[in-house]
């Protein structure tokens, strides 16, 4: 069995049918770029930039919310 340490990230949730597209938001945080968020969920920066209307010289700012779209 793997030990689940404090810190870690953890994602809880019923599996997705095939097909199924979920949006969730991520709450933009102080240090976080488009490239790092698009890692975290596992999707491409540029799908990132489309699904909130940005273009690749957009300035996050902490508090923002992007929408992400998951599979």
């Amino acid at each position: 069995t793997r030990t689940i340490r404090a810190g870690q990230r953890l994602r809880v949730g019923p599996p997705s049918s095939a097909g199924e597209v979920r949006e969730i938001t991520h709450r933009v945080q102080r240090g976080d770029t488009v490239w790092a968020i698009a890692q975290r969920y596992s999707v491409r920066p540029a799908d990132l930039l489309k699904w909130n209307n940005l273009d690749r010289d957009a300035v996050l700012r902490p508090g923002d919310d992007l929408k992400v779209l998951l599979k």
